[in-house]
């Protein structure tokens, strides 16, 4: 079960190939729905989001691919790095495609990594916060 966040900042969970946004808060426990709308599957965690109380059904959707969840962790390090350093942002863009690629060799980030100018407004957003 991995944390990360939506485009627009809200938690999402990945966990089993899927992943999941937040839908209700409890007094010990919080539901997390799957985040293609078709699917209705919902997962149950604790309060502190460690443990599973519930696990979740079938699923109608179909998983995210490895590949996917490891661009969009890629992508909110830009995020953060752009807030926290004053580097360009072509370059730490550059320094975050040479880090999958060394911790991905297999990987063909061409394909399914975002070109800088379809995400460079969105980090340039993000260090004028």
């Amino acid at each position: 079960m991995q944390f990360t966040t939506t485009s627009r900042s809200a938690p999402v969970i990945n966990y089993q190939g899927f992943q999941y946004t937040s839908k209700q808060e409890y007094k010990i426990s919080s539901e997390w729905r799957c985040r293609a709308r078709p699917c209705a599957t919902s997962l149950s965690l604790c309060r502190d989001n460690k443990s599973i109380i519930l696990e979740p059904d079938v699923h109608i959707c179909t998983p995210n691919s490895q590949k996917m969840v490891v661009v969009e962790e890629a992508v909110i390090c830009m995020k953060q790095r752009t807030m926290e350093e004053t580097l360009p942002i072509p370059q730490i863009y550059s320094q975050e495609i040479i880090k999958i690629r060394v911790g991905n060799p297999t990987m063909d980030t061409g394909t399914f990594f975002p070109l800088l100018n379809s995400i460079d407004s969105s980090l340039y957003r993000k260090r004028a916060q």
